[in-house]
């Protein structure tokens, strides 16, 4: 069965080889947006695919890529 986990532990287990979707608009996911931000020294390489997005883009650094 599952459990609930932390933000922060639910970015960790992505990888650097990682595929990441977020759903764009009124539905976006600002934390995880956030939280990917937080930890994007270690997810050099992710890419992060999602539409137009009514954030300030927090994850943007050099090493994420970035696909709309």
């Amino acid at each position: 069965m599952g459990r609930w986990v932390s933000l922060a532990e639910a970015v960790e287990v992505l990888e650097p080889t990682s595929a990441v979707v977020l759903p764009p608009g009124a539905g976006g996911a600002g934390a995880i947006e956030r939280e990917i931000g937080r930890q994007a020294d270690r997810l050099s390489g992710l890419d992060v695919y999602s539409g137009l997005l009514l954030s300030d883009y927090p994850f943007l650094r050099d090493g994420i890529r970035y696909t709309t």
